[in-house]
């Protein structure tokens, strides 16, 4: 539980990073909301640009009562993810995200289990 207490503070802290806020009107975010029916988790997935091999930026899923990406870089594009802030919406399991720059991802997963 401590690590994603931490996991939740990193991405808090995090947000200052922000760049311009997209703000989707909420009949947009309703229309899109995903559930899965995975157990509650959060995934910190870390870009990484194939052409430095360093880390571009991080996310976070959430998956609890929906499926959401904090995305405080604002990097993250897709016709089909709606944001509103830093949090995007429409997550599901068969979205490919492309990126402007080639990267790949490096993902750690957290279970929450009561």
């Amino acid at each position: 539980m401590r690590q994603v207490l931490a996991a939740a503070l990193a991405a808090v802290f995090l947000s200052g990073c922000a760049v311009d806020q997209v703000n989707a009107p909420d009949a947009q975010i309703k229309a899109v909301r995903y559930h899965h029916d995975a157990p509650p988790s959060l995934t910190l997935f870390t870009m990484v640009n194939n052409e430095t091999d360093r880390g571009a930026h991080s996310s976070l899923m959430i998956n609890a009562s929906e499926r959401v990406i904090f995305d405080p870089a604002g990097t993250l594009k897709h016709e089909v993810l709606v944001e509103q802030g830093d949090v995007i919406y429409g997550v599901t399991p068969g979205l490919r995200i492309f990126t402007p720059v080639p990267m790949h991802v490096k993902r750690f997963t957290l279970c929450y289990k009561p």
